[in-house]
């Protein structure tokens, strides 16, 4: 799950995906119950981490498992190269390892590898 922290129209696009969860209302189980979701959160000044907050409080009221490793990364604009790929060695470790960790908690739950690429 991400956010960015650029400015209320990002904020209202993370809304509307999070509506978008209401079709997962009639699985069995629910919404994202007991599926682990890692959360990042881009910024383009100095802070992402009242979205990570605000992520983690909608993920908990989804039923998911918000892994504690989550990434803000501050001032994504310095990060890209011309070509859009990500440039900066030290945020591709932190987004690995938060993509690691929810892995490793999917399968500590018994997610369905098919299951996580879905959810």
């Amino acid at each position: 799950m991400g956010d960015s922290a650029l400015s209320r129209n990002h904020q209202r696009g993370f809304h509307n995906a999070i509506d978008w969860l209401q079709i997962l209302s009639s699985r069995k189980p629910a919404y994202l119950t007991d599926k682990p979701v890692g959360l990042i959160a881009t910024a383009g000044g100095l802070h992402g981490s009242q979205a990570i907050s605000t992520m983690e409080m909608s993920v908990r009221a989804l039923r998911g498992i918000a892994v504690t490793l989550a990434v803000a990364i501050p001032q994504t604009w310095r990060l890209f190269d011309n070509s859009g790929k990500l440039s900066d060695e030290q945020t591709t470790r932190q987004l690995r390892r938060v993509g690691e960790e929810v892995v490793r908690l999917a399968a500590r739950f018994g997610v369905q590898r098919e299951e996580v690429r879905t959810a």
